[in-house]
Formats: C-alpha cells, structure tokens, sequence
C-alpha cells in the first residue's frame, strides 16, 4: 500500500469548504481538469453514490468509477475506485482552524494486479503535484466565490 497526503488552509469556514468537496458537481465546477461527471445510479453525494469521472490528465482524456462509501456533513467524505489494477481509497477531511479550514486529503493505493504493481511506483510521483494541483483548485474557487458581493 502506498499513501499520499496533502493538506492547504482556505479562508473559508468549513461550511463553504466541504459543499465543494463532497459534491462531485461542485468539485467539478472548482477542478479545471475535472471535465464531466456522470452519475451510475440514483443516490446523489450520499453512501452508496456511483459516478464516472472524467479529467484530462497529461492532455489525455482519463475516466474514473467512483463511489462514496462515506459521508459526514462538514466533518468528511470517503471515495473508492478500483482503477488500472490499483484499489484507491480517498478521504476529503474540512477542519475549523480559527474560523478557516484545513482540507485534508489522504489517498491510499493498492495494487491488486501485476500491472497495478508495475504501475503506481510510475504515478505516484506525478500522484502528489496532482493532488496538490486540485487542492490549490479547491482554495481558490472558494475564497473567489466568498470574495464576489
């Protein structure tokens, strides 16, 4: 198993952090690279959510099946994908800080193929910048959003 952190502080209550977040449409509109989101069944941003992600990653159009196996208002949410031969286990955590947030993102990967295995030590490099990349997203559509009257 490999793990992947990354962490930023928004001026921005929890309450305006974890929408954007924990709502896939929301985290779409916020990810530039993040380019549709289609649901696979009827629950919406709850236990038990599927949708199909897809982002453009080194220029190249990337789709991902996601469910959210966790959800706890303004506290969490918990996302899961068996992608490319590797397991992904990602936790979204919103923290009051004096009034901001601190978002917290832990992504675990674990190959469960051959190709998973030969893979990941490939990724995981560019893994962290990405995640980064996302996280910056997140911060500036939210204090952009509190900042316009």
């Amino acid at each position: 198993m490999s793990t992947t952190t990354a962490t930023i502080v928004i001026d921005a209550p929890v309450s305006a952090v974890f929408p954007v977040v924990a709502d896939v449409q929301n985290f779409r509109k916020a990810v530039p690279s993040v380019i549709d989101i289609v649901f696979t069944n009827d629950i919406r941003n709850a236990p038990g959510s599927t949708f199909r992600e897809t982002r453009v990653v080194a220029g190249r159009e990337a789709k991902t099946d996601l469910e959210i196996i966790e959800y706890v208002a303004n506290d969490h949410v918990r996302l899961v994908s068996n992608t490319g031969g590797t397991h992904w286990d990602s936790v979204f955590t919103t923290t009051d800080v004096d009034g901001k947030t601190r978002l917290d993102l832990v992504m675990e990967a674990t190959p469960k193929t051959l190709r998973g295995r030969m893979t990941l030590p490939l990724v995981r490099p560019i893994l962290k910048k990405a995640l980064m990349a996302d996280m910056e997203a997140v911060k500036a559509y939210v204090e952009a959003d509190r900042a316009t009257p």
